[in-house]
């Protein structure tokens, strides 16, 4: 920038009171940069990439325009420690260079799809260490968009089942369809029932009769333990004392309190979701998931795609090979845990 002065003299008629004016002229022969958002759905498996663009207002001098870039968390995490979320993939660079006469420089992110129906998230790309250029934007915001599906009006669940350590969690999850009412358990309560592998239902009966579940929510059901193994969990929204077998075993989410009676399949209108496990189960949708003795996480089954509800167990559950996350209302969507193997924080 450099300044011009300019003066009023020979005035007549009047007193000065301020008789310099100064002129500033901006350099505008060096360059800015500036950093776009991008916008993005991350998908329902595999990565997407976040193409971040710098872009300098003047072709680069001799030398280039060199910087530093890196990622930052907003709402959507790295992973970085472990316990976070795993919603896309850290990258820091150093030394980065817009070579001379070039206008652009791009930064890939890579985001993790999953079926998880979350709130949509946001994450950061930030320009540090600028030399030969100024910094008009320094900072881009990625946002993780998530398809909205429907998986039903009323709850679902993903179920687990062990001699129980550390309290079984079960989580309950309504769809992400932000025009759905909440549920409100105290008008419309409802009851998460079990009963053994060839057992009568009767009295192992958890009553859901206060809390809301809104759209797009996790609503975490504590049960009984048998131990101090295992990973803690985050703060219950309900909770229960039912201890779940670890082999094989069936558990129901009912509409209402009503205890369900006898041994045989109770899939009536009053069953919201159904979960037969282990091969023994006499009760299932379709087919029982198998429940792997070799598996370090046996005790615990998951729902596969959150948005997906075939009335087949088998299907629609899976036995994971690392230990589910348990989330309460704390936290968007959507899973049923049973917790009897270590669990990872929420």
């Amino acid at each position: 920038m450099r300044p011009s002065s300019f003066n009023v003299t020979n005035v007549s008629g009047a007193t000065v009171a301020d008789g310099e004016g100064q002129g500033t002229i901006l350099n505008d022969d060096s360059p800015t940069l500036t950093l776009n958002d991008v916008s993005q759905s991350e998908g329902n498996s595999a990565t997407t990439t976040f193409t971040f663009t710098v872009t300098s207002s003047l072709p680069a001098p001799t030398g280039g325009i060199t910087f530093d870039i890196a990622t930052a968390d907003g709402t959507a995490q790295d992973d970085t420690p472990p316990s976070e979320d795993n919603d896309y993939i850290a990258r820091s660079l150093t030394g980065q260079t817009i070579t001379a006469g070039n206008t652009t420089y791009t930064f890939d992110v890579t985001v993790n799809g999953d079926t998880l129906v979350e709130a949509t998230e946001t994450f950061f790309v930030n320009l540090t260490n600028v030399a030969n250029a100024t910094v008009l934007d320094g900072e881009g915001q990625g946002t993780i968009r998530t398809t909205i599906c429907r998986c039903s009006s009323s709850p679902r669940f993903t179920a687990a089942a062990a001699t129980p350590a550390r309290p079984t969690a079960m989580t309950l999850s309504k769809s992400s369809i932000a025009a759905l009412p909440p549920l409100i358990f105290a008008v419309t309560p409802y009851s998460v029932q079990y009963a053994a592998a060839t057992s009568n239902f009767s009295t192992n009966k958890t009553n859901i009769n206060s809390g809301i579940l809104l759209p797009g929510q996790y609503f975490l059901i504590q049960q009984g333990s048998g131990g101090a193994v295992g990973a803690a969990l985050p703060a219950a929204d309900a909770s229960g004392t039912i201890n779940l077998a670890a082999a094989a075993g069936k558990v129901a989410l009912v509409s209402g309190t009503t205890a369900l009676t006898g041994s045989a399949c109770p899939l009536g209108v009053t069953i919201a979701d159904f979960l037969g496990y282990g091969s023994i189960a006499n009760c299932f949708e379709t087919a029982p998931i198998s429940v792997s003795g070799t598996n370090s996480n046996a005790r615990s089954v998951i729902r596969t795609v959150s948005c997906a509800d075939t009335n087949n167990n088998s299907a629609d559950f899976s036995n994971p090979t690392t230990a589910p996350v348990a989330r309460n209302t704390a936290r968007s969507l959507l899973h049923v845990h049973d917790q009897n193997k270590p669990l990872a924080p929420s």
